[in-house]
């Protein structure tokens, strides 16, 4: 099994966090994991991006061209890279800020994460709440 993933929003939301906590989940669960981060030129703010993949042998790259997962948290990523994933991929997608693709062969997941963190009393536990809606939805790092 291989899982490759690309996370994106923008500086701030958590995206290199939830990253690196997938990467993390892996090794405890002994797979492979890298985990590769990309910003914009401003760090809060603009855009960020990371790749993880996870496998069971060993990764050769942490570059990602064609994810067959992204967890995206905003308009002007899903604008970027909704062409990159693979037909029958998946989107997790932030339902608050993010409209859905228009590519009829993804996997859609829309979360309204916002609405639920301030229900939870803090917003800025968004990327927390993605990343529960994303385990939860894949049973871990496997897609159902």
């Amino acid at each position: 099994m291989e899982r490759r993933m690309k996370l994106a929003g923008f500086g701030g939301q958590g995206v290199m966090l939830v990253g690196k906590i997938l990467g993390y989940a892996a090794s405890d669960h002994n797979k492979f994991a890298t985990f590769l981060p990309s910003y914009g030129t401003q760090q809060r703010g603009g855009t960020a991006m990371c790749t993880v993949v996870v496998s069971d042998e060993e990764v050769g790259s942490p570059v990602v061209g064609h994810p067959d997962t992204m967890i995206i948290f905003n308009q002007a990523s899903m604008d970027a890279y909704e062409d990159q994933i693979q037909a029958g991929g998946w989107v997790f997608m932030n339902s608050n800020a993010t409209n859905p693709p228009k590519r009829t062969d993804l996997n859609v997941v829309a979360v309204p994460i916002d609405d639920i963190a301030r229900d939870m009393g803090n917003r800025k536990i968004s990327n927390l709440v993605m990343l529960g809606a994303f385990v939860a939805q894949t049973g871990g790092l496997r897609i159902k």
